[in-house]
């Protein structure tokens, strides 16, 4: 099923393994965090080359104060999307 997930962006997480996680109440309607992507290796079909894109314009959107839009394909919705590694990866920001 594909669907949009629109929302701010409280936060993002790089952490020391390359990993990216966004935080968004809005959007996730909790705190935790959902990885995104690796910069060091592929996660979920997503090569670290368009993870550093990604990361890029999801900090243009934080920075902007705008919402992101985030498209899922998976069974999912946007509340009930997985925490961290168990995560989907996203389709598309």
């Amino acid at each position: 099923m594909y669907y949009t997930c629109l929302g701010e962006i409280d936060n993002l997480n790089q952490n020391r393994d390359g990993t990216i996680s966004l935080i968004s109440q809005e959007i996730f309607t909790n705190t935790a965090g959902r990885k995104i992507c690796s910069l060091n290796e592929e996660w979920k079909l997503v090569s670290p080359e368009v993870c550093k894109g990604c990361l890029s314009k999801l900090l243009m959107v934080k920075a902007s104060g705008k919402k992101v839009k985030i498209q899922y394909v998976d069974n999912y919705t946007c509340s009930s999307q997985p925490t961290w590694e168990s995560a989907s990866s996203p389709m598309a920001f």
